[in-house]
């Protein structure tokens, strides 16, 4: 992350364009399992659009299940609260214990609103995160990359989708966005307005047993590490200067 103050690199979709790449894979495919609303922090941004927002995906059947994802410091207004309480919605929390300051306030007020949440206590963690390493290839064998790719959690329960791309995991959405590697094929997926041809693309991208990205990540192979410490200023600069020292 300390990346992105070294290379500035602003993305701020409206939720028009969100919805738009969103119907595309929509008109491509049966069902999605679980279509999840993430940040930074999802309550930062504008709770009359973030509600157009999930309103749209609860207009659509073939969304399972809609997950809004919050770390705690911010409590949703009424017209998010209304908007959330749906069978099919649910908010998961990420608590990070002093740092995510209203945890307790925000459970309280779902609980009292009959808004389905999952809380996920990081703070009882001292290795609930996982540090994926500087940015350099490894220079790993096509079967390892297959054996780290099969292991990888991240890759398997997260595919980011920014604009019109689709990407196996955060790891891959970040070194293209960048531009801190070259981008091959499988590093991300372009989503067409034609959905039968969306629907290949997609197909393919499932299909993959490997991705050239994971030979910029040590993923499950790399240090544990304490969720949600804060850096001073100082200390994040010291970051991307180190970072900076490992770009190829």
């Amino acid at each position: 992350m300390p990346l992105y103050a070294q290379i500035p690199r602003h993305w701020d979709a409206g939720v028009d364009e969100m919805l738009k790449n969103i119907h595309k894979v929509l008109s491509a495919v049966d069902a999605v399992v679980d279509c999840s609303i993430i940040g930074g922090e999802t309550l930062l941004y504008s709770e009359s659009e973030l509600c157009r927002l999930i309103d749209d995906l609860k207009a659509s059947r073939k969304i399972i299940k809609i997950a809004v994802t919050t770390n705690g410091t911010l409590i949703p207004g009424e017209k998010l609260i209304s908007c959330l309480r749906d069978p099919r919605v649910y908010v998961i929390i990420s608590d990070y214990g002093r740092v995510s300051a209203k945890v307790g306030e925000l459970v309280k007020l779902l609980e009292k609103n009959g808004v389905l949440y999952n809380l996920i206590p990081f703070s009882e963690k001292d290795d609930g995160w996982v540090d994926f390493g500087k940015v350099f290839p490894r220079g790993r064998s096509c079967e390892e990359l297959k054996d780290l790719f099969f292991r990888c959690k991240s890759a398997s329960s997260c595919n980011p989708m920014i604009g019109d791309r689709l990407y196996p995991c955060g790891r891959a959405s970040r070194l293209t966005d960048l531009g801190l590697k070259d981008t091959e094929y499988g590093d991300f997926a372009v989503l067409s307005d034609d959905p039968k041809e969306t629907r290949q693309t997609i197909e393919k991208f499932l299909a993959m047993d490997s991705i050239p990205s994971c030979d910029w990540c040590d993923s499950i192979l790399g240090e544990k590490v304490k969720p949600a410490v804060q850096l001073e200023a100082n200390a994040i600069a010291a970051g991307s200067e180190a970072l900076s020292g490992t770009r190829t």
